[in-house]
């Protein structure tokens, strides 16, 4: 229930580690002191380290043996701190030259598909400068922590970002409580909270389905006032304001990096993200039992349908279906009875692209990376599968949609299956440059 730290300082010396923490503390930075014992125990779990201040030296045993000492902070990382978001590390130490070795050494051995992050920097403070024999430059020490940012200030400015986000969530907490406390009586405020979010919840799901997930039902509620609030954020403007230089807004970007982009923006890769194959934008297989009937399903061969009705131009390249969940957004909050409804797609790479103009009935996504290489998304707003709640929940997703660009994919299908059409009669080419000369 409660915030994680987020500053976490590391020092098997407790007259240096206090000295850093109050450092830190005169920079109003919150921080998580933890004296290193030997055996290494009694480090807590801290997923969400923004900064750690660490000395490289914990273990008195193993003598000047880097590597080994890099090993010992790969193991504090990876076996006890365990973030699992962005963080840089700084190097409390005598020896700040060690900085690019133990990044070097924690980007190569902090196993990613573990859930553990790799720091995307290693900055050092060097102990020499602050401590002198039993005297230690407090004063000194908040200077240099407070410059640490400047190293990095596009790192300060996300960071930033985030803080602000916080706030933003603590003031839509804060909304709730001050209405809950207008409505109750003196000592019945837990009441009055629960009420109010019972109440949420209905509105946002309905009665039926407000108990499926309590969770959903109240964020549902209340994304948009949190939403008002991010969209009014006021920032720092000096920070924001060495973020990037004209020269990088400048900068063209080749189609990898743009892939990368887009993928950041729009596409859910991890598991905890995807959910199952039934979520709003969940991308998925074609299930077997109908790529096997693929013709009596759609009419059609399925290369023949990919080059005609899909865009796509290459006979020499393999490729797979895929359906997308384009549900209405009110029917997924309020888990709608009946089938889940999906339209056919391919997922292209570039060089499977046809050349010429695309059907009018194709929706095509923007470039994006999933890990091999550029790809697009083609979906036809013409071919549409209805599965049932238990077929799509137990399959597993590819990837999924945000919502943003799954919106943007729903108004194009339905805009297009909405087109009206009319009977009329029109003047031929021919007939209309004939009337135009005898004009003349």
């Amino acid at each position: 229930m409660w915030p994680k730290p987020r500053i976490v300082a590391i020092d098997d010396d407790l007259e240096h580690l206090n000295g850093l923490v109050d450092g830190l503390n005169r920079q109003r930075l919150a921080c998580l002191p933890i004296h290193f014992k030997e055996d290494g125990s009694d480090i807590p779990t801290c997923p969400q380290v923004r900064v750690l201040f660490a000395d490289l030296h914990l273990r008195s045993g193993i003598g000047d043996d880097r590597r080994r000492h890099y090993q010992t902070m790969a193991s504090l990382i990876g076996e006890s701190i365990r973030p699992v978001g962005p963080y840089f590390i700084v190097l409390w130490s005598r020896y700040p030259e060690d900085a690019e070795g133990l990044h070097d050494h924690l980007r190569s051995h902090l196993r990613e598909d573990e859930g553990i992050t790799k720091p995307f920097a290693v900055l050092a403070l060097d102990k020499t400068s602050y401590i002198s024999g039993e005297r230690i430059d407090v004063p000194e020490i908040a200077r240099a922590v407070g410059e640490v940012s400047t190293q990095h200030p596009g790192i300060a400015a996300l960071f930033n970002w985030e803080d602000g986000m916080s706030r933003a969530s603590a003031g839509t907490v804060l909304s709730v409580l001050h209405l809950a406390q207008e409505g109750g009586e003196k000592g019945e405020l837990n009441r009055s909270i629960s009420e109010l979010l019972a109440q949420l919840a209905k509105a946002a799901v309905g009665l039926q389905h407000m108990e499926d997930s309590r969770f959903r039902a109240v964020n549902e509620a209340l994304l948009p006032i949190l939403a008002d609030r991010i969209a009014t954020i006021r920032q720092n403007g000096k920070l924001w304001e060495s973020a990037w230089s004209a020269e990088d807004a400048q900068s063209e970007l080749e189609l990898e990096k743009i892939a990368k982009l887009n993928q950041l923006l729009h596409i859910a890769r991890l598991p905890h993200d995807m959910g199952n194959g039934g979520e709003r934008g969940a991308v998925i297989r074609l299930p077997i039992c109908i790529e096997r009937e693929f013709e009596a399903q759609f009419g059609i061969q399925p290369a023949e349908m990919a080059r005609k009705q899909f865009w796509w131009g290459s006979c020499e390249e393999e490729f797979f279906w895929i359906l997308v969940q384009s549900q209405a957004a009110c029917d997924y909050a309020q888990k709608s009875t009946g089938a889940l409804p999906y339209h056919l797609g391919l997922c292209l790479s570039d060089k499977e692209v046809d050349s010429g103009t695309m059907p009018a009935a194709i929706w095509s996504s923007p470039a994006f990376d999933l890990g091999s290489g550029v790809r697009y998304l083609h979906v036809n707003a013409r071919f549409q599968i209805l599965l049932s709640r238990d077929q799509a929940e137990s399959a597993s997703p590819v990837f999924r949609l945000r919502e943003q660009l799954l919106d943007q994919m729903i108004y194009f299908l339905h805009d297009y299956m909405s087109r009206p059409g009319i009977v009329a009669f029109a003047e031929s080419k021919k007939t209309r440059k004939s009337r135009r000369k005898k004009k003349k």
